[in-house]
This record gives C-alpha cells, structure tokens and sequence, in this order.
C-alpha cells in the first residue's frame, strides 16, 4: 500500500511538473490519450502503449480520493471495474471535444468525480 501511496504520488508530482511545460501539448492531452483508452476497451493489438497509458492513469487517480480540487472521488464501491472508470472517462471526453487540448489527467479525474462523488 506503502509503494501503491508514493508511486501514486510521485506520478502527481510529474504530472503537475509537466503541466507547467509544452509537453501535454504533445503527449498528455486528452486528444493524444483517447485512442489509447479505447484501444484499452475494445483489447485491440495496434496501441497497447498507450492503452498501458490510460489504465495506469485511471488507476493512478482512483487510488486517491481527495482531489487538488477539493472534491472527492468514490471509486472503492463495491462493483466498480478499471473498465467502466475507463468507459466513463472516454464518454466525459467525447462528450467535451472543445476541451480536447486540456490535461487528459484533469478531464479524467472531472469524468470519475462526476460519476461516483463521495457523500458528503
């Protein structure tokens, strides 16, 4: 849980540090990332890299609850797979194409809190 908590952490912390640079531009922007989540779903042979991608920043940002926002996300319920978190994921983007160019972590992390918020 020690390593689950710090490698999380540390994957944040890079996150945030790449934010402030072009790289999402080219690499971690919800354009970039989309086809890997749905090659992730759909188990196709052509993308696993970045299907790799998706899932471990979807797992990444369940592991977390409490969110730079403030809000909260409830993903430990009971039933809840890594593939419906990425189905949420994919339809939140595609539902949001004019935030294409944005972080595929935050528009991630908005589609998961959006679906299972924690009570209040």
């Amino acid at each position: 849980m020690r390593k689950a908590i710090i490698g999380g952490a540390l994957a944040l912390t890079i996150t945030t540090a790449l934010a402030q640079t072009n790289v999402w531009e080219d690499y971690a922007s919800a354009s970039f990332m989309l086809p890997g989540c749905k090659a992730a779903l759909t188990d196709q042979a052509n993308g696993p890299f970045l299907a790799g991608m998706c899932l471990g920043y979807i797992k990444a940002i369940g592991m977390f609850t409490a969110t730079p926002r403030g809000s909260r996300l409830c993903t430990d319920i009971p039933g809840v797979t890594y593939e419906q978190m990425v189905r949420v994921v994919v339809r939140y983007i595609e539902a949001h194409p004019q935030r294409m160019d944005e972080p595929f972590i935050w528009l991630a992390t908005e589609a998961l809190i959006d679906a299972w918020p924690c009570p209040k």
